[in-house]
């Protein structure tokens, strides 16, 4: 196992190197070729408050990449491109990940503990920003009312922010990067674009999430998020029913209704059995 923390400069990777035992290349790259791994994870810094990694590897034998939790102001939002499913764990919820998984996407909270796991002799791919808190919040004043926080990048909530599928703009972006050769000599600079354009159609996701007009106290809203995380926790069950959900975010059916669709342009069974908002 591999206890980790990350960083928005490059100073992590050198863990990852003395780990399985190669140098860090030009303080961006790691470069495997051993018994344990090959391939290579590859580190940009974009801009104050983003970065981006991107983890291209072949596992040959089984590693724990544990995420030890961290209280500074760090959100991952992670893509997960790989054809067959690794495991991410994260506040002691297993998931299945990959292109063929119902959850190829997902944003975590620094300060919750996480661990992939890769599945092995299969490429695995990957690619993660990290991105400041401080930074959402700078770029979201301009699409959040006063007095309508957004909880998903509020830094009071150190929580599970978001599981769910890659948007069909983003997947197009990953799969062009996924088949760029990295012999190429324009690749870093295809790489930090695609990373910017991703980032960009984030916020352009989490704009519209629209907070309902009805008023809705913190902790009803929290609730929603939670009974949206049960949702896609359940995707191969049947539909659980509105009152169990209602119940759940502690409000009544009708209210919650309304909201669900408010807050995720969606009613929850649609929700349900499309896997994303």
């Amino acid at each position: 196992m591999l206890n980790f923390t990350y960083t928005l400069t490059p100073q992590w990777l050198q863990q990852f190197g003395n780990f399985l035992g190669t140098k860090v290349i030009s303080n961006k790259m790691v470069l495997f070729s051993g018994e344990i791994a090959e391939g290579r994870i590859y580190f940009l810094e974009l801009m104050p408050g983003l970065s981006v990694m991107l983890r291209d590897m072949y596992v040959h034998q089984p590693i724990l990449l544990r995420r030890i939790a961290k209280g500074d102001d760090l959100v991952f939002v992670y893509y997960d491109m790989s054809e067959n499913r690794s495991t991410h764990i994260v506040n002691g919820v297993v998931r299945r990940v990959g292109i063929n998984s119902p959850f190829d996407m997902g944003i975590v909270d620094s300060s919750v503990e996480s661990t992939y796991i890769p599945v092995l002799k299969e490429r695995v791919y990957s690619l993660c920003l990290f991105v400041s808190k401080k930074l959402m919040v700078k770029l979201f004043k301009g699409h959040v009312q006063k007095n309508n926080k957004n909880i998903y990048f509020d830094p009071e909530h150190n929580t599970l922010l978001f599981y769910g599928r890659i948007d069909s703009r983003s997947k197009l972006l990953l799969r062009q990067l996924k088949s760029k050769s990295y012999e190429h000599p324009s690749f870093e600079l295809f790489f930090r674009s695609t990373s910017y354009r991703l980032f960009g159609l984030l916020i352009e996701g989490f704009s519209k999430i629209r907070y309902p007009a009805l008023k809705l106290s913190e902790i009803e809203i929290k609730g929603i998020l939670a009974s949206q995380e049960y949702i896609l926790t359940q995707l191969w069950l049947k539909f659980p029913g509105v009152r169990i959900l209602a119940r759940m975010a502690g409000m009544s059916e009708s209210k919650y209704k309304l909201a669900f669709k408010r807050v995720f342009d969606n009613t929850p069974n649609h929700f349900l059995y499309t896997g994303e908002s």
